[in-house]
């Protein structure tokens, strides 16, 4: 399920291909291998968990599943990521935005998605490791585009089409349309629900 634009659950029927497709590029693009030890910080009811668990057990990674107490208090989240030795988590930004980013020296890989992060989150994470802005509408198996932030990035932009796969702004009529010009976004590609 995702939340789409309305808030309320939209319910998506992927195909294997589609999530064999997301898995092995996902995989690729944030360095995920057998030795990774990755969060499943989102609820199972909720499209983004797939970004955690298919990758990781498809590479022989090891998942770690907070405790509820773990998932409430971002202390207590911390400190399970920093005993773990966590090396890949996906974490929302309204989160990112009230953890101790300070103490998160262990975790090299940061994906974030579904709104914008603070520019002091990735100000603190692209100094330390690899922050990844991804992005996917209801129609797309996870996400469509993904972008690694660099120092002074801001996330406002979609990032590019991942593998295999292509994105339009279009205009009512059907037409590109300027950078300027709000459209709506046309996806292309094994992604595609």
């Amino acid at each position: 399920y995702t939340s789409g634009t309305t808030g309320v659950p939209k319910g998506v029927l992927l195909s294997q291909a589609n999530l064999a497709h997301f898995t092995a590029w996902y995989a690729a693009y944030v360095q995920l291998d057998e030795h990774s030890r990755v969060l499943q910080f989102s609820s199972l009811g909720f499209d983004s968990s797939l970004i955690d668990i298919f990758p990781t057990l498809m590479q022989g990674a090891e998942l770690i599943v907070p405790n509820d107490d773990q998932k409430r208090d971002p202390l207590q989240l911390v400190e399970l990521i920093r005993q773990r030795t966590l090396s890949h988590a996906f974490l929302p930004p309204a989160l990112l935005s009230i953890l101790p980013l300070d103490q998160l020296q262990g975790l090299d890989h940061v994906m974030t998605g579904g709104d914008v992060c603070e520019p002091f989150v990735i100000e603190q994470l692209t100094r330390e490791g690899k922050l990844y802005n991804l992005y996917g509408p209801t129609e797309a198996t996870v996400l469509i585009t993904a972008r690694q932030l660099r120092h002074g990035d801001n996330n406002r932009t979609l990032g590019a089409p991942i593998a295999n796969s292509q994105v339009f702004i279009l205009d009512e009529d059907l037409h590109p349309v300027a950078e300027q010009i709000v459209g709506e976004v046309f996806i292309v590609g094994p992604g595609v629900c």
